[in-house]
């Protein structure tokens, strides 16, 4: 159940970076450097802007980084 709600979460987050881009241009920043890593490993060659690099984040959730996950599950949960 816990990890149902981690999902979630991170896809509640996932969906947050595809919303409007100066509402999420902060969080957006915070995201890419939490996810830095896995941005690069993940997403090669996915040109940020219009919400591709959340898309393929999101695509790949399932090989995101603990840390990745656990960021994004936190600005979720501070969302609610």
């Amino acid at each position: 159940m816990k990890h149902l709600h981690a999902a979630s979460a991170l896809l509640l987050a996932l969906s947050g970076l595809l919303a409007g881009p100066a509402a999420m241009a902060a969080e957006r920043a915070k995201v890419t450097e939490a996810c830095k890593a896995d941005i690069k490993k993940l997403c090669p060659g996915v040109k940020p802007g219009g919400g591709r690099v959340a898309e393929c984040l999101k695509e790949k959730k399932d090989q995101m980084s603990d840390e990745c996950k656990a960021d994004l599950a936190k600005q979720a949960a501070e969302k609610k």
